[in-house]
């Protein structure tokens, strides 16, 4: 068994910060999902860091024989600290709606949820990692079983665990969930215990948001940064963004971030939720090489906190090494991508990821792929490439290398016929000069990398009144590049838009232009120099 201990955030009340919240997995170490936050097993029943790559494993609980995903479980006839059997029972049934509620998975309470006995020291034996033939939650009211099995000082800092305790098998490889089981300890869920006294309500909280962080362990959600790493390291301002799922306990609220929500929609989806949501996927690679200790986070624009409904995927997602990623059930609207190191005290202890934090890596958005900018959160986000997506999309090979220049595959789609690159520059060498009454006509250039080749491409920026394009900027050619006519609004006009009325003060002043090739999906952004 391996014991995985996780620190509490400086968010919390100060009584929380020398608490620790666990898991106990059997046969897992930190390797990441399949596809973002389900826990992984070996299939061959071995420590993941001695699991071949093709012997990964995602195991869920599996569907019956009416097609329905059902957890059924039950809980002890102890109370947890200074809360009743009753009412303990009664937040847990809170808390799993709010999971079954966003997912297919439902919670049945077997026999009416109570076990016959109360388990303690005396008869945790007949309990502990045994078959039940259902999911056990054990109240530790006192603490004492804590103390037990992690030591007598143990009670005093671990919160509790919760994971995965049987697996069904086929073919001698394992197949699905088929036990969990969670332990609470009631020692830290009483008052006179705290360093700082809680209200009761504060109280409250702690034991729900813990549950709710605790049981999703059960039926198989694993950690994620969830694009907080700037915010977490910070250690001050709003914790509201970030998910339930995080290692550290952070977020105030009992209630699922969107992150959260993508990851028990990949495990147990409704049947909508192929349609009516998106997904990113590619690779993340530095010159080429695989970046295998990092995360990939999808940031929904138009809010006013994009943190809010961020998505995030550790790289090499598969553990095959190849730095993929996947970002799922995102809702559909306009995001950008950002790629950040996983947290050095995420790695190997909290199952983020098991691979070192490379080297010589900095945040930066993703702005096409020719350029990767490492710029501030608030700075980079209005400058990075924006992808829209709709219901239904399934956007591949979106492939992002920090080093900032194109690698081998940056330049074909996922059928690998020819793309195209922005010239990146005006034919006569020179930036557009705005003129003080008259518009100014002048050209760019979009060579194709394939001559012969047809692009159907179609050329945008976020200032349509200010730069147009002929043809609404939709052309279709064969030969090695095209000629694009530009028309460019008068200087006023532009000193008009807040975005440019220090014009003067930013010469020259750059725009990012949009070139999407219509056929296969591909964008790329290139700044245009106007001065």
């Amino acid at each position: 068994m391996v014991l995985q201990n996780l620190n509490l955030s400086k968010s919390m009340t100060t009584s929380l910060n020398k608490l620790i919240l666990g898991f106990i997995s059997l046969l897992i170490s930190s390797t990441m999902a399949q596809a973002a936050s389900i826990i992984p097993v070996c299939s061959d029943n071995k420590f993941l860091n001695r699991c071949a790559k093709n012997r990964l494993s995602f195991p869920l609980f599996k569907k019956n024989k009416n097609g329905d995903v059902v957890f059924k479980y039950k809980t002890d006839q102890g109370g947890l600290g200074e809360f009743s059997s009753e009412e303990a029972s009664q937040f847990t049934e809170d808390v799993l709606k709010l999971w079954s509620d966003e997912s297919e998975i439902s919670f049945e309470k077997l026999d009416g949820g109570l076990l016959d006995v109360d388990i303690d020291e005396a008869n945790l034996d007949d309990y502990i990692d045994k078959g039940q033939g259902f999911n056990l939650i054990i109240w530790d009211e006192t603490g004492d079983i804590v103390s037990e099995l992690y030591g007598k000082r143990s009670k005093k800092f671990l919160l509790g665990y919760a994971s995965p305790i049987f697996f069904n098998f086929k073919n001698t490889k394992i197949n699905s969930i088929d036990e969990a089981q969670s332990l609470l300890n009631g020692f830290l869920f009483d008052r006179k215990n705290s360093v700082v006294k809680e209200t009761r309500a504060e109280l409250e909280a702690l034991f729900k948001s813990t549950i709710l962080h605790e049981f999703a362990h059960m039926f198989g959600i694993d950690h994620t940064q969830g694009g907080n790493l700037e915010g977490f390291n910070n250690n001050e301002g709003d914790f509201t963004d970030i998910p339930i799922m995080f290692p550290f306990a952070a977020n105030p609220n009992i209630a699922l971030h969107q992150d959260d929500i993508a990851a028990i929609k990949l495990a147990y989806p409704k049947a909508t939720d192929l349609t009516d949501l998106a997904s990113i996927s590619g690779k993340l690679t530095k010159s080429g090489i695989a970046l295998k200790g990092a995360n990939v986070v999808a940031y929904k624009l138009s809010e006013d906190n994009p943190k809010l409904l961020a998505i995030a995927s550790p790289s090499d997602v598969d553990g095959l090494g190849q730095g993929n990623y996947l970002i799922p059930n995102l809702i559909p609207g306009d995001y950008v991508l950002y790629a950040e190191p996983i947290d050095k005290d995420f790695v190997d202890g909290s199952s983020i990821g098991f691979h070192e934090t490379p080297a010589n890596f900095s945040s930066g958005f993703y702005n096409g792929a020719a350029s990767f900018l490492e710029l501030g959160f608030n700075k980079g986000i209005s400058r990075a490439q924006v992808i829209t997506l709709n219901p239904g999309d399934r956007l591949e090979n979106i492939n992002i290398d920090t080093d900032g220049r194109p690698n081998a595959n940056s330049n074909t789609d996922s059928n690998g016929e020819a793309s195209f690159i922005s010239g990146g520059k005006l034919i006569n060498g020179e930036a557009i000069r705005l003129l003080n009454k008259k518009a100014k006509r002048s050209k760019i250039k979009i060579v194709n990398l394939n001559p012969g080749t047809k692009l159907n491409i179609q050329i945008s920026t976020n200032y349509p009144d200010l730069i147009k394009f002929k043809n609404s900027g939709t052309y279709k050619f064969k030969k090695r590049s095209k000629k694009i006519k530009v028309k460019l609004a008068s200087y006023l006009d532009f000193i008009k838009n807040t975005d440019f009325e220090d014009l003067a003060d930013q010469n020259p002043v750059s725009v990012a232009v949009t070139i999407k090739d219509l056929d296969s999906g591909y964008i790329e952004t290139k700044d245009l120099i106007i001065k």
